[in-house]
């Protein structure tokens, strides 16, 4: 294999690992903030809670909990809505033909 092709595969892996790691950008600023508030504490800069410290981790993960949390009940909504308007639908329907036939 000449030096050229391994040279241009090379490339074609860098290029691929590239457009590979933008796909989790809120995990990596999460991570290095964490880091950062990590090495203030230890430098004695910031005296914050542990919690505040980690906050970058979890705050992400909370938040789409909660939008989770909010599809599901928003969903199951919408669901027993319909079901309720079905059943009114079939309610008037039997209405209907009982009138008709009496």
């Amino acid at each position: 294999m000449r030096y050229s092709e391994r040279r241009s595969r090379l490339r074609k892996k860098i290029k691929e690992s590239n457009s590979n790691s933008k796909a989790y950008p809120v995990i990596r600023f999460c991570g290095a903030l964490t880091i950062v508030f990590i090495i203030l504490r230890m430098l004695g800069i910031i005296a914050w809670n542990l919690w505040w410290i980690f906050a970058p981790l979890w705050i992400p993960v909370g938040l789409a909990i909660v939008i989770l949390a909010l599809t599901v009940v928003i969903v199951m909504g919408l669901d027993f809505m319909r079901k309720t308007r079905e059943k009114n639908k079939q309610k008037n329907r039997k209405v209907l033909v009982n009138n008709v036939s009496s």
